[in-house]
């Protein structure tokens, strides 16, 4: 198994992102190969015609813009919800299986760095 830390917090705004940004420039300062993943970013904007995970694309500059912004976030959704309710409001579904596996080790990274969305308590998935 390789090593990876999921970043929670309490709550919406409370510093996941933050930490996980400096988290990964330290890494990568250290020499360390990062992957960074959001699997689902709520409350992206809309520009050209498509979703933009800002957190998402926040954590891939900190991690050396090693991987495209569609691999750090595949699910960029618009509203800021809960992840499966934003999903739901955008006709689609959110699964727990879909998540973990946009979280899959790259083979040529040392560590991978997920940052989770909303609170602890927040649903991740429909399911």
């Amino acid at each position: 198994m390789m090593p990876g830390l999921f970043i929670t917090a309490t709550d919406t705004g409370a510093g996941k992102t933050f930490v996980a940004t400096r988290l990964a420039e330290a890494l990568v300062a250290a020499g360390c190969k990062v992957a960074v993943r959001k699997p689902a970013e709520s409350g992206c904007p809309e520009v050209d015609g498509r979703l933009v995970p800002q957190d998402a694309e926040a954590l891939r500059r900190a991690a050396g813009g090693r991987e495209p912004l569609e691999t750090v976030c595949p699910r960029p959704l618009r509203e800021p919800l809960s992840p499966p309710r934003a999903a739901r409001r955008m006709k689609q579904k959110l699964f727990l299986d879909e998540l973990v596996a946009a979280c899959a080790m790259p083979a040529d990274a040392d560590l991978m760095l997920v940052e989770g969305a909303g609170g602890l308590f927040a649903p991740l998935a429909e399911d």
